[in-house]
C-alpha cells in the first residue's frame, strides 16, 4: 500500500514539474549589431528582454508597447540581413579581383576586355555595398529608436 502511494505521490509531482515547465517558453532570440531580444511567453503574458551591449530590460507586452516591441524585434532581424548582405557583397567584389588578377597574369586577356568585365561586375557590387550600407544605418537608427522608446 506504501509502495503505491509512493508511485502515485511521485507521479503526481513529475506531471506537476513537467505542467509548469511546459508553461514558459521561448519563442525566439536575437540580436544584431549590440542590439538583442529575447521573447519569452507565460501563461497570461508575454515577457520581452531587451539590451543593447551591456543595458538590459525586461518589459512585459501590452496595448501600448505591442507596435513597438514588434518594430525593435523586425529591425533588429533586418540589421542582421543587412549585414550579411554587406558580407557577401564585399567578399564578391574582392573574388572580383581576385579572379581578374590571376586572368590577367596567366592568360593572354586583351586589357581592354578584362576592364570592361571587371568593371561591369564591381560596379555591380559595389552599388550593393553602397546599398546594404544605407540601410545598415537607416536601420540601426530605427532600432536604437525604438529601444529609447521601450527603455524609457
Amino acid at each position: 500500500m506504501r509502495g503505491k502511494l509512493l508511485v502515485i505521490l511521485s507521479i503526481f509531482i513529475l506531471i506537476l514539474t513537467t505542467s509548469t515547465v511546459a508553461t514558459k517558453k521561448v519563442v525566439f532570440e536575437e540580436q544584431a549589431a549590440g542590439y538583442r531580444y529575447k521573447v519569452t511567453f507565460q501563461e497570461p503574458m508575454t515577457r520581452w528582454e531587451i539590451g543593447y551591449k551591456n543595458q538590459k530590460f525586461i518589459i512585459e507586452e501590452n496595448g501600448k508597447n505591442k507596435n513597438y516591441l514588434e518594430k525593435y524585434r523586425n529591425n533588429v532581424e533586418e540589421l542582421n540581413i543587412q549585414i550579411i548582405k554587406l558580407i557577401i557583397y564585399t567578399f564578391y567584389l574582392i573574388s572580383i579581383l581576385i579572379v581578374a588578377f590571376f586572368f590577367k597574369k596567366k592568360m593572354k586577356i586583351k586589357t581592354y576586355i578584362l576592364v570592361l568585365i571587371i568593371v561591369v561586375f564591381s560596379t555591380f557590387a559595389l552599388v550593393n555595398i553602397i546599398q546594404a550600407t544605407f540601410e545598415i544605418n537607416s536601420t540601426y537608427k530605427e532600432a536604437t529608436k525604438y529601444y529609447h522608446i521601450l527603455a524609457k
